[in-house]
């Protein structure tokens, strides 16, 4: 039977955690390098790293990707490298995933591997014949804008209209 000694150790251990947590932080660029280091180092590539506030706390997000995909097993080992990458940022939870088949757009490299692919487009705003969303195969890129052939026929698009462009995924029984 407890004395109730115990429970108290735990919670003063997690509020020494806590206070030890809130005195590391460093901007997310200041790991960035050493991220990008080890997804080269396991064959891979670093695709975004975030810190997302959700209900449950803040989420230090790391998107991972490489030739062939990303398994359960690759996530868990860069998982475990990546910890002491990133001890130096006030994070509740860390997160490391594939971006998955609807990859969002975020690089100049994803823009360029993405031409010839069925994009789907989310804008800012309403844009005419358009809607707020669209989806259309990229023909061209540039640091200015996008050019796509729609059912509307071929659309040349400013990126700064662009909220979010992900691979569209279509399912075998979609049209």
């Amino acid at each position: 039977m407890s004395d109730g000694t115990e429970r108290n150790d735990c919670r003063s251990l997690l509020l020494l955690e806590a206070v030890k947590i809130k005195t590391k932080s460093k901007p997310l660029d200041a790991v960035l390098p050493g991220l990008e280091q080890l997804a080269a180092r396991l064959e891979g590539s670093l695709i975004d790293l975030e810190m997302v506030r959700e209900p449950h706390g803040r989420v230090l997000r790391i998107t991972i990707s490489r030739e062939g995909g990303v398994t359960l097993d690759y996530c868990e080992r860069f998982h475990r490298l990546a910890l002491p990458l990133v001890d130096s940022i006030d994070y509740d939870y860390l997160e490391v995933s594939s971006p998955g088949a609807d990859r969002p757009l975020k690089t100049e490299a994803d823009w360029s591997n993405a031409i010839g692919s069925e994009i789907e487009f989310r804008f800012y705003k309403t844009i005419e014949h358009l809607g707020k969303r669209t989806v259309g195969r990229l023909v061209r890129v540039s640091q200015e804008a996008i050019e796509f052939e729609a059912s509307q026929g071929l659309i040349t698009l400013a990126r700064r209209f662009i909220a979010d462009a992900r691979l569209a995924v279509r399912l075998d029984d979609d049209p």
